[in-house]
């Protein structure tokens, strides 16, 4: 997980953390990236904003197999059920690593969608905006549930 933030709060680092662990139960090892937001309005416009963060996304992902999943609110919205079945299509198909990027607080550069969608996909979790921190907590139940759901252990509901 790679997420562009100022910085992590204790309340969503103890949830992601938990989540995370969960997750390692089943096997898969996970990390997690904070990128540093570039400068933007007034020492920049949004778009080089944008575009700077964009190439530290892509910088490292760029050596790393497997699908870019870039969460945005103009992405796919997909229900727990699509979203595990795309996490083990991935997997069926020989794709061992997952990246999933949370941009910053303007968004995703066009060269970071173009990205997923050539190599994977864009989500969403629903037409609300969230802050980043709300997503990540989001994000990993999200995966976390997606193993319960591919593995039949009780969990989603």
């Amino acid at each position: 997980v790679i997420n562009v933030s100022k910085g992590k709060e204790s309340w969503s680092e103890e949830a992601c953390g938990d989540f995370a662990k969960r997750v390692r139960r089943f096997g898969v090892e996970v990390e997690e990236l904070t990128l540093k937001p570039a400068p933007g309005p007034p020492k920049r416009t949004v778009d080089e904003q944008r575009e700077e963060e964009g190439k530290d996304i892509l910088s490292r992902v760029s050596a790393v197999e497997g699908p870019l999943v870039v969460l945005d609110e103009r992405g796919d919205q997909l229900d727990s059920f699509q979203f595990a079945k795309y996490l083990q299509d991935c997997a069926d198909q020989g794709d061992r690593v997952a990246t999933f990027a949370i941009g910053g607080a303007n968004g995703h550069s066009p060269e970071v969608q173009q990205a997923a969608k050539a190599r994977g996909r864009m989500i969403s979790f629903g037409k609300m905006v969230m802050n980043h921190q709300v997503c990540r907590v989001v994000l990993w139940e999200q995966i976390y549930r997606a193993m319960t759901i591919n593995n039949n252990v009780p969990y989603h509901k």
